[in-house]
């Protein structure tokens, strides 16, 4: 490869579940060496995903590129490329050592309130990731499906609560072996260090009238309590009483500390890398992919998607939008001029488009 070969852009954010993993929860041989080819190249990787650092992490270590030595192409300047990993739809951000160097929770008291705001049953389970603290780790008492064993890198760093059993969610992480633990009342659920509270059903028409009584309780709630008076998102360590609705999926609704996106968090390690959203591409295939998809120069829209997110984002129509979708998802229709359908991610749509933008020969790349 030339020297005179110039990147087109500096980073690439990646979504995981219906992105970079295809639908067997597996990053393809062939992406490997995609990715591999743009850190060669000096381009900055980032993992922006809903899963926990504890799953990321064990994914990690099963693509078995980010530690692998191997010599920069001229095309690279000297740049030494960063690989963070954005977890829990931007709640943490994790360095390429696995050093926590951000973290967003919800307010305690925010959390008594939605943990009682839904009738929670079977068919509407409520559930919560949050933080595990070192002293809750020590407590002869503490127990967490999620380890794998006692060693430090063993240990989840993150622990998984449902009211009810989560079997078809914990599918998505049986490789990593990261699972939940139930508990028999809501009041047993912890308000501490709490990074997102989540209510699955698979009934979706339930979904949306969970999403939209949490969308009436976000506005109520900051008319009580006052938005947050500083952006805690702006600071490495905040709390919020706020939140806001990012739903994940059609079985999900997902509540995250207030002003906290993937997008948020890609702000802020453009920030300490000095670059900005032009330099920036993402790909990804679900609703709490949009501040994303629309935030960066470009956006690339999975072939797989979540059919809202297609309509939202490469359907142009505002004004149809606005009637099936609200005001709040039209925004992002406003914002969607550049976003490109591309491959699903059992066709390696990712690995393709990649390799089409920074020129990446894949004749000697695997199957």
């Amino acid at each position: 490869m030339s020297a005179k070969v110039q990147n087109p852009y500096k980073l690439v954010a990646l979504d995981m579940d219906g992105t970079l993993l295809n639908s067997h929860h597996e990053v393809s041989e062939r992406t490997k060496y995609v990715l591999q080819c743009l850190l060669q190249r000096g381009v900055h990787v980032i993992f922006a995903t809903g899963r926990p650092f504890t799953d990321v992490f064990r994914v990690k270590k099963h693509l078995n590129i980010f530690g692998t030595k191997s010599e920069a192409l001229p095309v690279a300047d000297g740049v030494r490329p960063r690989c963070f990993s954005i977890t829990t739809h931007g709640t943490c951000i994790y360095d390429e050592h696995n050093e926590k160097v951000y973290e967003q929770v919800i307010h305690p008291d925010t959390c008594k309130a939605l943990y009682h705001l839904v009738d929670v049953t079977p068919e509407v389970n409520l559930n919560v990731y949050r933080t595990v603290t070192k002293e809750e780790v020590a407590s002869p008492t503490y127990h967490n499906p999620s380890d794998l064993g006692t060693a430090p890198e063993e240990r989840a760093t993150e622990e998984w609560i449902a009211r009810h059993p989560a079997e078809m969610e914990a599918l998505i992480y049986e490789s990593t072996k990261f699972t939940y633990r139930t508990v028999d009342s809501v009041e047993q659920f912890s308000t501490e260090n709490v990074n997102e509270i989540f209510f699955l059903s698979e009934d979706k028409k339930k979904v949306r009238e969970v999403e939209n009584q949490i969308r009436v309780f976000v506005q109520q709630n900051d008319a009580a309590v006052g938005a947050d008076k500083e952006d805690p998102s702006a600071q490495p360590h905040g709390v919020s009483r706020s939140v806001r609705v990012a739903p994940s999926a059609e079985y999900c609704v997902d509540i995250l500390p207030g002003k906290v996106s993937k997008a948020s968090s890609i702000a802020y390690i453009l920030q300490e890398l000095q670059l900005t959203f032009a330099d920036t591409i993402a790909f990804g295939d679900g609703l709490n992919d949009l501040e994303m998809l629309t935030s960066v120069a470009k956006g690339f829209v999975m072939g797989n998607a979540n059919e809202r997110v297609k309509h939202i984002l490469l359907g142009k129509n505002e004004e149809e939008i606005m009637k099936t979708e609200g005001a709040h998802y039209c925004t992002f229709t406003k914002k969607a001029q550049g976003c490109e359908l591309i491959g699903t991610n059992d066709e390696d749509g990712v690995a393709t488009k990649l390799a089409e933008i920074f020129g990446i020969d894949l004749s000697n790349a695997p199957k």
